[in-house]
């Protein structure tokens, strides 16, 4: 769908699949922004479910730019497992109705949680790599046998 949105699509794997150029398409994936024509055949029946996003939920959800998915898509079974999360078995386990209402929340949650915890292990990271690099600058600075007094006002550091 030509729609300039990215969007979730789960097809049951005991129904159907959809076949891109002679592929089956993974059982929950990703897409990408649609700039071009392509062409999905179905095999089996017809029992899927998808979930439209707004473009810039791909930077929230699973840190990628819009233009990285443009008319591709990703294995999001694969991305949840690493993650530790079974997501193809707990959605084909509820009913198609209950799916974006039950188990997609979960999946934000801990796509966010995910993306939080990374980003503060790359700030604490280059926090401490700052700090080794002022302290092995500054002791180029003192001699030998100084003695040194810090003094911090912060009493919940201190």
């Amino acid at each position: 769908m030509a729609d300039g949105c990215p969007g979730i699509i789960f097809q049951h794997p005991a129904e159907g699949a959809f076949h891109k150029d002679d592929q089956r398409l993974p059982e929950i994936f990703l897409y990408g922004q649609s700039t071009q024509h392509a062409e999905l055949s179905l095999s089996g029946k017809f029992n899927a479910i998808g979930i439209c996003l707004y473009p810039n939920a791909l930077r929230s959800l699973f840190g990628l730019k819009a233009e990285e998915l443009t008319d591709s898509c990703m294995d999001l079974n694969h991305t949840a497992r690493r993650q530790g999360f079974r997501l193809v078995e707990q959605l084909s386990d509820k009913v198609v109705r209950e799916i974006a209402w039950d188990v997609v929340p979960d999946l934000a949650e801990l796509l966010i949680k995910q993306r939080l915890e990374d980003e503060a292990r790359r700030i604490h990271d280059a926090d401490v790599a700052n700090c080794r690099t002022m302290g092995a600058h500054g002791a180029t600075l003192v001699p030998d046998t100084a003695r040194i007094l810090t003094h911090c006002q912060n009493l919940d550091i201190a």
